[in-house]
């Protein structure tokens, strides 16, 4: 299947441009509108039973409906979900990919047929070779080996990423805030970084903090 943007990139593209952001757990038009008044470059909207952040097919819509043409790309996170309930959430939604969260092999993914990241949890560095089996991937997104979907809010050894190949588009997750984005960005250099309860206070996104993360991963952009 051909895929409108490839999975590769240019090294050149991986180090010097400034990161891209993506906002996760959005739960509420108001959680959207700040992220997209910040210059956020995706929203993420789970798609997993039994987590806090969990989105219905109707109310992800509604945000994405009333967002209209501000709307940046809009990703739904699965874990191990039936491919076509992924493309049934990401047609009616309004989704333009599929973070795939769980045990997904190589071949499910190939066959899913939609734009997707898969997301690699790192035990040790190694664990990084996985991804040249997922060459149908438009980005990964790499975590701690203890990190959920949703965001667990628990930091990580980010040198395990360090070895990630820089010809695929790498976003950083986990742990992230506004306090140590930057460092994690200058240390890694990933394509993007991805954060959830990161930016949130007492459980919901903070316009503050949101505005603070980006500004802080975008100051660590390399010349």
């Amino acid at each position: 299947m051909k895929f409108p943007y490839s999975s590769y990139i240019t090294i050149t593209e991986q180090i010097t441009n400034a990161p891209k952001v993506k906002i996760c757990g959005i739960m509420a038009l108001a959680d959207a509108q700040a992220a997209v008044a910040h210059g956020a470059d995706f929203l993420g909207f789970i798609f997993v039973k039994g987590r806090r952040r969990c989105m219905t097919i109707q109310d992800t819509s509604d945000i994405i409906r009333q967002l209209g043409s501000t709307c940046p790309p809009a990703v739904g996170l699965f874990v191990n979900e039936d491919p076509a309930t992924v493309r049934h959430v990401a047609a009616v939604s309004g989704l333009q990919y599929a973070q795939l969260c769980g045990s997904e092999s190589p071949d499910y993914c190939a066959a899913l047929g939609m734009l997707h990241w898969k997301v690699i949890n790192l035990h040790s560095a190694e664990d990084c070779d996985r991804m040249t089996a997922y060459r149908d991937a438009t980005a990964f997104v790499l975590e701690g080996s203890y990190n959920g979907p949703g965001g667990t809010g628990q930091s990580w050894d980010w040198s395990l990423a360090g070895v990630a190949p820089h010809d695929r588009r790498i976003f950083l997750a986990g742990g992230l805030s506004p306090d140590n984005v930057h460092s994690a960005v200058a240390q890694v250099r990933p394509w993007g970084v991805d954060v959830s309860s990161g930016v949130e206070t007492e459980g919901k996104k903070d316009p503050d903090k949101i505005a603070a993360f980006i500004h802080n991963a975008r100051d660590a952009s390399f010349p």
